[in-house]
């Protein structure tokens, strides 16, 4: 049976349908779908809290109780619906089918339980190109019970897609035929273009990923001035993120991966501050929605933040 699931599981269609998150633009058409359908059906529109009621009348009948008299429950066809019963109501199947599809149709693999890898793409947006801009440099944050228990740097610099190819354009500039981890965001589609970063570094480094996050340099900039003052190597700053990571480089002698990681660190102690941390989830939200920055799978890493906390992700 464990061979039969997980042949299944790694079906394409299976993973496109049931794991892999859709566009926005597909979800929402979906969902109207399903509702035209669903009131051609049943007569009633889609609703999920209306249910709740019901299940509590049910559940009040089944230890003796008689909600026949209460006002909510008073009209005919209130009391047809109670009447029929729980198994004969198509609302209460719906709600059976949401509540399923977040029990075992999870797309974020385990990051849910705070558990899983993130892969975090640097883009800087200086670099023309119809979509957010070139990865110049990448992590991958393991995380464990929804803290973190290791970073591993990724430097894009010769990392290539097993079978994805390079822009025309690209190309015309000088570059290989195969796409590189720098090119994969040259799309203006960031759904495809997290797809292919997660690909690339999947298919070089054999570490599974389960959710990715990109940041442009205005997200990250934004994000550390709600921080600011940081604390980097004992000494407070206020600057850009990229400022910093050069004054890092030049006085402290230290890698790329290495300046990013003592922002980072930086950015994990001013979010144990309550004041700054409800700011700082405040622009993260505004950057969010200015598209700076972008996640896959959405709900896993939101709901990783909200249960977790982004000073316990961070640190």
């Amino acid at each position: 049976m464990k061979n039969f699931w997980d042949k299944i599981s790694k079906n394409p269609y299976y993973k496109k349908i049931f794991k892999d998150p859709f566009t926005y633009v597909t979800g929402a058409v979906l969902l109207s779908v399903f509702q035209i359908a669903i009131f051609a059906v049943t007569g009633s529109p889609w609703g999920v809290s209306g249910v709740f009621a019901n299940w509590g009348a049910w559940l009040y009948e089944l230890v003796g109780g008689s909600v026949d008299k209460w006002h909510y429950f008073s009209s005919t066809g209130a009391q047809a619906t109670l009447n029929n019963g729980i198994m004969n109501h198509g609302g209460s199947w719906l709600n059976f089918g949401i509540i399923a599809g977040a029990l075992f149709l999870n797309s974020g693999g385990d990051l849910a339980s705070g558990n899983g890898n993130i892969l975090v793409c640097a883009i800087d947006e200086s670099e023309p190109r119809p979509g957010m801009g070139a990865c110049d440099m990448a992590f991958v944050i393991n995380i464990q019970n929804g803290e973190i228990k290791n970073y591993t740097a990724i430097y894009p610099h010769g990392m290539t897609h097993p079978n994805a190819s390079e822009p025309a354009e690209a190309q015309a500039q000088g570059a290989g035929s195969k796409l590189l981890l720098h090119d994969s965001f040259w799309s203006s589609n960031n759904e495809e273009s997290m797809k292919l970063a997660k690909e690339i570094v999947e298919y070089q480094t054999q570490i599974p990923i389960d959710a990715v996050v990109a940041i442009n340099s205005k997200g990250l900039d934004g994000i550390l001035a709600a921080a600011s003052p940081l604390k980097v190597n004992g000494s407070y700053v206020n600057a850009s993120g990229i400022d910093i990571i050069r004054e890092e480089q030049a006085t402290g002698g230290e890698s790329r991966g290495d300046a990013v990681l003592d922002i980072v660190k930086a950015v994990a102690e001013s979010a144990t501050d309550p004041n700054k941390k409800s700011t700082m989830i405040n622009v993260a939200m505004d950057q969010y929605s200015k598209g700076n920055i972008v996640m896959t799978p959405q709900g896993s890493f939101v709901g990783l933040l909200a249960t977790k906390g982004i000073e316990n992700i961070l640190h």
